[in-house]
């Protein structure tokens, strides 16, 4: 076959494999390679994330990660629940280091859900990136009645009033020793009063008040106050009864701490604790148990 047929034979046989199909033309005036890379990065969220109050800031210590450069912190405003489940979180920082700490401490006593991803450029890793809860500001964030058993709802000694609070209060700033609780007719039992004798009184008290209460009498008890090793639990046991009959106490009871501008204070920053729920926080607790 001389070389002037070959062209024909070629075509007839892409019309062959074609079919009807209209023979197309190209003409190409220049060439390039095309490249392409694939890249086999993998990342790994971190193993777990802990979250702390630290006076008008929160703290995020976390561990673990890997095949990323640095972490992106994300956040939820979550009001006045702790549960994380379903949170619309958003990112609020990057950090190269597995620390980072959030300046928005307002509205206090208000929970804020916290999750960290590993990150690569702005690729974040995706499955199992850990999350915690954080009660924004000097809070106290429980109170538990505990009548070690007995049911008669009158105000014993032996009693224990226990007082949780989200971070550490100041030593210089915790009820002083010797101070005594007394009930009142009004509805409220006083915690952490210098006072004497059956008159009950809100004002100059050192940890606050009980309200929402029925109480049958004006009474006085002294009482001991324990803090655990970190300052964040007070203990308040009743001791002896010193002015007015034994009283009843019914109905659930909510903490409103002291308004006193030197007591309860955060050991770091010496900020004053919550005293409202201003804002949808949640810094009036419920008191658990009864007497």
């Amino acid at each position: 076959m001389t070389g002037s047929r070959i062209p024909l034979v070629i075509a007839i046989l892409l019309g062959a494999l074609l079919g009807s199909a209209g023979v197309a033309y190209a003409s190409f005036t220049g060439s390039d390679s095309a490249t392409q890379s694939i890249s086999s990065r993998s990342l790994s969220g971190p193993v777990s994330v802990v979250g702390a109050p630290w006076g008008h800031a929160v703290a995020l210590v976390w561990s673990g990660g890997s095949g990323g450069t640095g972490y992106t912190v994300f956040a939820a405003a979550n009001g006045s629940s702790s549960s994380c489940t379903g949170a619309d979180y958003s990112a609020v920082g990057t950090t190269s280091f597995p620390v980072w700490a959030d300046l928005r401490w307002a509205p206090q006593g208000t929970f804020e859900c916290y999750q960290v991803a590993t990150a690569y450029d702005s690729w974040t890793s995706i499955d199992s990136n850990p999350t915690d809860v954080v009660q924004l500001g000097v809070v106290a964030s429980s109170v538990a009645i505990d009548k070690g058993g007995d049911s008669s709802s009158r105000v014993d000694t032996g009693d224990k009033i226990v007082v949780t609070f989200n971070q550490s209060i100041a030593d210089s700033s915790q009820p002083a020793a010797g101070g005594s609780i007394c009930t009142s007719t009004s509805g409220y039992i006083a915690l952490g009063s210098s006072a004497n004798g059956a008159t009950c009184s809100t004002s100059g008290l050192d940890l606050g008040t009980l309200t929402g209460l029925h109480v049958t009498s004006n009474s006085r008890y002294a009482a001991s106050w324990s803090w655990n090793g970190a300052d964040t639990v007070l203990t308040i046991t009743v001791g002896s009864r010193a002015a007015g009959p034994t009283p009843t106490v019914t109905g659930t009871g909510t903490f409103a701490p002291t308004t006193a501008s030197d007591s309860l204070l955060s050991d770091i920053g010496g900020y004053h604790v919550c005293t409202s729920n201003s804002g949808g926080g949640n810094c009036l607790p419920i008191a658990t148990g009864s007497f």
